[in-house]
């Protein structure tokens, strides 16, 4: 019985390690790659030189400049209609 263990254990490292060498005949066997020359491939593309110019500032400033406008004008209408409404109420003063 024991030798038939040992003999068992020594056969199935045997097959694993015949696993393990068996891919690196294959690749050994492979050809040599084609020297990086541009003989076997297309030619590479053309250089593009694209000039962006910058953006001007001034839309920045006429965006910003209606921005304000339009808070302004917000505020002074939710200002009239609070100051519209506090007074409604509010009984009228003798003079």
């Amino acid at each position: 019985m024991r030798i038939t263990a040992t003999a068992v254990t020594t056969l199935a490292l045997g097959l694993s390690y015949l696993a393990y060498l068996a891919p690196a005949g294959p690749a050994g066997a492979m050809p040599e790659p084609p020297p990086e020359t541009y003989a076997n491939q297309a030619p590479p593309p053309g250089t593009v030189v694209v000039n962006h110019t910058s953006t001007p500032v001034w839309p920045y400033i006429v965006a910003a400049v209606v921005a304000a406008a339009l808070t302004l004008a917000v505020v002074w209408a939710i200002t009239r209609l609070r100051h519209g409404h506090a007074h409604a109420g509010a009984p009228a003063s003798v003079v």
